[in-house]
């Protein structure tokens, strides 16, 4: 069989993840990588109002080469721009702890090998008795990486790799124009290197996995719940008794956000869509202070951390680039669950609704898995109590809330 039509069969006939509902041994690992007083510094440090956001590994369970499994298992800081990715990455040259053991830069020239065309700056740190690994990468190369991971181009023989080298390092060359503001730069088409449409950058589609819906569609439709308590409702308010047992019941279960042409699109759109109208900060003992009323979208990650996102009131499309940004939040990460809340007024600041993310519009795809979305339909209801409770630890009233997923 030629390579050419080798390749397009491991792209396209193979699923990229058996699920994305992470469980089990392999939850416990996720958990274990998470480094969360490690990113609680690092937050510090490089402050989410200077457009820096720091993030969990991307898969600390991969396998592969030592330099692949280092890549993917390493704490994240992405920064707002390539001056940011030095000066941050070289912030551990005077710092004591954490504690520089080596730094190695890809940034003029990308990376070779299982990871071709990743541009990066990789710190090793100490960090209570362990050596870390921290990438800092901007938003359009962490793009890079998000693809690399999906389409698992670290895996595939040399041989194979070959074949997608050209394209990859063009994309990288693009990204890398982008991120120095060239404003006529233009995305690769994969078709011209031989590659299905799927793997292009910025996809010409932006179609949910099993085709259901698009953005706009699901925040015009609320999903029926469906559980051992209510069929075919759209929303619900719960009483003591069931609020008592969502804030305890939350499965150890994740989700790993749309992959592949979805989820890059997201990352596009957000980049396109006026950037400047939206802010993304850690929910936390500080911020709550100044919660203000209004609409945001909302991520807990395997840190714990409650990130949400606001956009203005003022733009029309607010309700749309909520549904984009929230991708943003742990972007190529997964998730204890995610969606959109309302926040009343009120000292401090109610929350009047809370929409969920449903699985559909998580990456739970696998045609081998008889009724996968049945299976799963009623996480994103039980697993509301990872924020029903850091709400509470925050002294943020919930009770009475609407509860709905979408």
């Amino acid at each position: 069989m030629p390579k050419v039509c080798l390749l397009l069969l491991l792209l396209t006939a193979v699923p990229l993840h058996s699920t994305t509902v992470i469980t089990g041994s392999e939850f416990d690992r996720y958990l274990d990588a998470q480094q969360v007083d490690l990113q609680i510094a690092l937050q510090k440090c490089f402050s989410q109002d200077s457009g820096y956001l720091v993030c969990g590994p991307i898969d600390p369970t991969v396998r592969g080469k030592q330099d692949v499994v280092d890549f993917f298992r390493a704490i994240r800081v992405i920064c707002p721009d390539l001056a940011s990715v030095v000066k941050a990455s070289g912030y551990f040259l005077r710092s004591t702890s954490p504690k520089l053991i080596s730094r190695d830069s890809w940034i003029s020239s990308p990376r070779k090998g299982s990871l071709a065309g990743i541009r990066a700056v990789l710190v090793w740190v100490r960090w209570e008795n362990q050596q870390v690994p921290i990438l800092f990468q901007t938003m359009h190369q962490t793009r890079l990486s998000i693809l690399t991971y999906n389409n698992r181009l670290f895996a595939m023989e040399k041989g194979e790799r070959k074949l997608t080298s050209q394209y990859i390092r063009a994309v990288s060359d693009y990204l890398h124009r982008c991120d120095i503001g060239d404003k006529s730069a233009r995305a690769p088409e994969a078709i011209s290197f031989g590659l299905p449409e799927s793997m292009n950058i910025v996809p010409s589609n932006h179609k949910i996995p099993g085709g259901q819906l698009t953005s706009p569609d699901a925040l015009a439709t609320m999903a029926s719940i469906v559980t051992d308590f209510a069929k075919g409702v759209t929303g619900i308010v719960p009483g003591d008794s069931l609020a008592k047992e969502l804030a305890t019941g939350a499965p150890n279960n994740a989700y790993r956000y749309l992959s592949n042409e979805t989820e890059l699109r997201l990352l596009s759109e957000i980049e396109h869509n006026s950037v400047e109208r939206v802010s993304v900060f850690d929910l936390d003992s500080v911020s709550v202070r100044w919660l203000a009323a209004g609409s945001y979208c909302f991520a807990i990650g395997l840190s714990g951390r409650l990130k949400i996102g606001h956009a203005s009131p003022s733009d029309s499309s607010a309700n749309e680039r909520l549904f984009t940004l929230e991708s943003h939040l742990y972007p190529g990460e997964a998730v204890f669950c995610a969606g959109m809340i309302v926040v009343g007024e009120g000292i401090p600041s109610p929350v009047l609704e809370i929409s969920l993310r449903s699985p559909r519009l998580f990456d739970v795809r696998d045609p081998g898995i008889a009724g996968a979305h049945a299976q799963f339909d009623r996480d994103p209801i039980w697993m509301v109590g990872h924020l029903l409770r850091r709400l509470t630890s925050l002294g943020i009233p919930w009770r009475g809330a609407v509860i709905r997923k979408y």
